[in-house]
């Protein structure tokens, strides 16, 4: 499918020149081919499962659950969502207008350029429209169809909103925010910030993690992630409980800076990203002591997960507001999605580890850490 398209073609000369993994870019380029190529067809899910199997054949670096994955009996990934034209900001890219970028002239940083670019188109409001849909939304919960439509079509009246109020009046504007499903809207939003992101840290993860764990064998000093260095080595963990410990170390290289009183330990960094818990059950004095230092020292709580002991339940804390995540990986997903979404600042006492975790995982810099050392030791 892919030799069928210049685009395609051009894909595959360059991944077997430089041997890169692909940006999110070009990605979405490769999910689009397959998909216009059964425009108008039917695609069977286990059609879904044989092209994302395809996809990592060709490009080994790839993950195959970004594309195509089932989660509690449902289908999920790029591939799937594209086929099922659930993706209303995807470039349409058609047989008839598709670009041709081979021409002999072109060089192959030329070809790559080409490759990646993909704008995105400018949006302008209708505030109107933006208004109604706001007021619909506040009354209704359903049906979901039309919930998403008009949330998708009210973004920029949301962004507006997110300057102007603080959180708690954010939710009574939107109260959708508090609902089982506002997961779903939230990455909603973040697709409208940042497109084509979403997805990236699950796709990268595995293989980052598995260079992860080389520095924290050769460079980690702190006690305390040593000890969970040697905990992750026993072979009893789960993917959860080992996705937490590497997600906890990554605080003992990115240590905390001092800050103009004091300087935060690491693991008053971890605490303020992750809090453990014995169980879900017996979480309520912990969350109020949180509360109840915030108060003291006149900050705000700041978005968290919670997790418990043996890494069964899973959530992210905002503003009161407990999100279910399905895996750790998922709620560490939603809970840098909620910081972007609606403009937070990152903890002091963990910013450094927030912005690595943009900047490698998202490709998103916001030049306010310096962690640029650690995700180029990564690329390396």
């Amino acid at each position: 499918i892919l030799q069928k398209t210049n685009m395609g073609r051009t894909l595959l000369d360059l991944h077997r020149e430089n041997k890169r993994v692909l940006t999110a870019k070009q990605q979405t380029l490769i999910v689009h081919i397959i998909a216009n190529e059964f425009e108008g067809m039917t695609i069977k899910s286990s059609e879904a499962d044989f092209f994302s199997n395809e996809i990592v054949r060709l490009f080994p670096d790839e993950v195959k659950t970004m594309y195509y994955r089932v989660e509690k009996g449902k289908p999920q990934g790029k591939l799937h969502h594209r086929i099922k034209n659930q993706r209303a900001q995807d470039i349409k890219i058609t047989k008839g207008d598709e670009p041709t970028i081979c021409a002999p002239d072109l060089s192959n940083d030329e070809l790559s350029l080409a490759v990646q670019m993909i704008s995105p188109m400018v949006e302008i409001e209708d505030v109107d429209l933006t208004a109604k849909h706001k007021q619909w939304l506040k009354q209704h919960r359903d049906p979901w169809s039309m919930v998403t439509e008009k949330w998708d079509e009210s973004y920029l009246r949301r962004r507006r909103d997110i300057k102007e109020f603080e959180t708690p009046e954010l939710m009574n504007e939107w109260p959708l925010l508090k609902h089982s499903k506002a997961p779903e809207l939230i990455s909603m939003d973040f697709e409208k910030l940042h497109a084509h992101k979403g997805e990236l840290l699950l796709s990268r993860w595995e293989n980052a993690s598995v260079k992860l764990m080389d520095i924290f064998e050769s460079d980690m000093k702190d006690k305390s992630c040593r000890d969970l260095l040697q905990k992750s080595k026993k072979g009893k963990v789960n993917d959860d409980q080992m996705n937490l410990y590497i997600t906890l170390m990554l605080h003992g290289i990115l240590k905390p800076e001092r800050n103009s009183k004091t300087k935060p330990s690491i693991k008053e960094s971890q605490s303020t990203m992750i809090l453990e818990v014995e169980s879900f059950s017996k979480m309520k004095d912990k969350l109020d002591e949180i509360r109840k230092n915030a108060i003291k020292n006149k900050t705000k709580v700041q978005p968290f997960l919670i997790i418990d002991k043996k890494c069964e339940k899973i959530a992210v804390y905002h503003d009161g507001i407990h999100y279910k995540a399905s895996s750790f990986l998922d709620g560490l997903t939603l809970l840098f999605k909620i910081y972007q979404v609606f403009d937070l600042q990152y903890p002091t006492e963990c910013h450094k580890v927030w912005g690595f975790i943009g900047l490698f995982f998202f490709d998103i810099d916001d030049n306010s850490h310096n962690s640029h050392s650690l995700a180029q030791k990564l690329i390396n």
